[in-house]
């Protein structure tokens, strides 16, 4: 194939069709859909190494915390002290390993709400509303209730209901309509938070596995059953340290590898794209010359194209954990989360705002393992106000990007806590939960009153890990990528990770990313959208 770049060929030291920048949770989809043409070659980079640990193949809540360690993450990537948070420094388990945050994640399988996605429309991303995304979940899924309107079967993720709850687990979700939130299915069915409704208190319908109880990470799913395919070439220990531009034309990248001084050159003869994820993409954006002028200018970097809103709106959920000892057997957890509950905290809201991860487990040492009986109940910020953004910290490639989350900085999402341990003392008090109860351990004194509640607040509340819309898709002053994915000002050039979010969904980010994945490789190939069957004369709200 002739180069766009034959100029520039003898500059480089490979060459490939497409150049993808990380093996995540998108990478890895798009390095699979992209070679199923044999005349198309891909370089798939990724700067860990490879899933190989047994332990992340495993389904245990024991096997998760044991390969949450240094060598499978970006060791020491942290916020800066964020003044929200009693001026604590964040630590960010950020996956740098083949599958991305799908190899090391609590395998949660939700997909958000209707209204989130139709708020990506509406902000002027056209075919990115529910129904443009909904035929890329049901392209992916292998759903073990089949096919039906909201579900796909036969494809590479398959997608379960959680099994064998624990028993404080079952209390929970028992306690629910004792507070009036009901099933609305009437069907007896188990409730599905990514069927026609998401509000109300269920178990967790989804996780994602192997058809033999393995994890179904990307690297697992889409990766290792291709890795014969002559057209895919895969470099594991090798940091992308710029993309390199032909004036706004992406070319290729520049790369190291482990353990060498040297830097190597590869040309991306049709596309680079960027899948390194919501705090790297735009870092990497930044070395290269792309993001806001007046910072690049600050160290020293020639501003290729000025882009305000590389590295801003960064958003990410927040949990606060509240725990109790209880006097039922408590097995093991098959999952980090065994139920949920969304709800509004206020009227006016598109979709619900706040959320509650129940755990069939207590450890005050979280994520270290439970040493009694008991389960945590963890109020989740689901839809925050407070807008983040992601720096450089200096012109060295391998120096972590500087990150300020401004974590609790409105006091909107103060409201949303109280509310949210207001709401967990009433599920306390109801006789399925009442009855199992025998101390309520967290927060204790520090909640007897306001005061000392939001300094418990401050003090405890964590990051669930889901940094995103970094590089927001859309056209006003802050978008990055238009909706087919490409950076504006450039050519040549995409962005396929959660990055792109104009807005998060309200629920754990993993699903979504496996659609962008799917779809944005849909859109480099070409293709026409995948249709889908209207579905909203059955969907339904709870709360007007």
């Amino acid at each position: 194939m002739q180069s766009r770049h034959t100029d520039l060929g003898s500059a480089f030291n490979e060459s490939f069709d497409y150049v993808i920048v990380g093996a995540g949770t998108c990478g890895c989809i798009v390095a699979n859909r992209l070679t199923e043409d044999p005349n198309v070659s891909v370089l798939l980079i990724e700067a860990g190494g490879n899933d190989d640990d047994p332990k992340l193949s495993e389904t245990s809540l024991s096997a998760l915390f044991s390969v949450w360690k240094p060598d499978m993450m970006w060791a020491g990537l942290a916020t800066e002290p964020e003044p929200g948070l009693n001026m604590r420094s964040m630590s960010i388990i950020q996956a740098k390993l083949m599958g991305g945050g799908s190899s090391n994640n609590g395998r949660i399988y939700l997909r958000g709400n209707r209204k989130d996605y139709d708020l990506w429309g509406y902000l002027g991303n056209e075919g990115w509303d529910y129904e443009g995304c909904l035929p890329y979940w049901k392209k992916l899924e292998d759903w073990e209730g089949g096919a039906d309107e909201y579900h796909g079967a036969g494809g590479p993720v398959h997608v379960i209901t959680t099994p064998d709850a624990t028993n404080a687990s079952q209390a929970f979700v028992e306690a629910g309509p004792e507070l009036g939130f009901k099933n609305p299915n009437g069907d007896g069915k188990p409730w599905d938070f990514n069927g026609y409704q998401q509000e109300g208190v269920a178990s967790f319908t989804h996780s994602t596995t192997t058809v033999d109880n393995k994890r179904a990470s990307t690297a697992a799913m889409y990766i290792r059953p291709i890795l014969e395919r002559p057209n895919l070439t895969v470099k594991m220990k090798c940091q992308t340290t710029k993309v390199v531009f032909h004036g706004t034309n992406a070319v290729g990248v520049e790369y190291i590898s482990e353990g060498k001084s040297e830097t190597f050159k590869v040309e991306a003869k049709k596309e680079v794209i960027l899948s390194a994820g919501a705090l790297s993409t735009p870092k990497l954006l930044m070395l290269s010359g792309i993001g806001p002028s007046a910072h690049l200018n600050s160290h020293g970097i020639h501003t290729l194209v000025d882009l305000p809103g590389v590295g801003q709106n960064v958003q990410d959920h927040l949990f606060t954990m509240a725990g109790c000892y209880v006097n039922v057997e408590q097995h093991e957890p098959s999952i980090i989360c065994e139920a949920t509950f969304f709800t509004r905290t206020r009227s006016g809201l598109h979709s619900p705002d706040l959320q509650y991860f129940f755990s069939g487990f207590f450890s005050p040492d979280f994520p270290n393992p439970p040493t009694r009986p008991g389960f945590t109940m963890s109020t989740v910020l689901s839809k925050p106000q407070s807008r983040g953004e992601v720096t450089l910290r200096s012109t060295n490639p391998q120096d972590l990007p500087r990150v300020q989350m401004n974590y609790l900085s409105t006091e909107y999402d103060m409201q949303q806590q109280l509310y949210g341990f207001a709401l967990r003392q009433e599920f306390l008090h109801t006789s399925a939960l009442s009855k199992i109860i025998t101390e309520d351990v967290t927060p204790g004194p520090e909640g007897k009153d306001e005061k000392s509640l939001r300094n418990y607040i401050r003090n405890t509340t964590m990051t669930d890990w889901h940094p995103s819309c970094s590089c927001r898709m859309g056209y006003d002053e802050y978008g990055v990528v238009d909706p087919q994915l490409r950076v504006h000002g450039t050519t040549g050039l995409r962005i396929i990770d959660a990055s792109i979010m104009p807005e998060m969904p309200n629920c754990n980010i993993n699903a979504a990313c496996l659609m962008i994945g799917e779809k944005g490789s849909h859109l480099i190939k070409g293709l026409d959208p995948i249709q889908n069957v209207a579905t909203d004369k059955i969907y339904m709200d709870i709360k007007a």
